[in-house]
């Protein structure tokens, strides 16, 4: 039996992005096992990382329906952080 999460726990976009950049996931049917989402709500929020590029799908050559690997986009870029005060950085 699958146990699904409470929808007060429902996993954003960002979430689910920084499941598959620690490595816990690197498919949409991973991240459905791990988050207990349905998988439209998966598909929903990846095809959102998808079409602002924070996300790439490999393909899938074998034919079929194996799952197809995300991978952050390395042409995405880095964010920086700075805590600036008056007296200190």
């Amino acid at each position: 039996m699958t146990h699904h999460a409470p929808a007060a726990l429902a996993w954003s976009a960002g979430e689910l992005l920084q499941l598959i950049r620690q490595g816990k996931a690197a498919s949409r049917a991973g991240l459905v096992h791990l988050t207990g989402l349905s998988p439209s709500t998966v598909a929903a929020r990846i095809e959102q990382l998808l079409q602002v590029g924070y996300l790439r799908q490999g393909s899938n050559d074998r034919g079929g329906r194996n799952p197809r690997a995300l991978a952050l986009d390395s042409g995405v870029g880095y964010v920086a952080v700075a805590d600036i005060g008056a007296r200190h950085a």
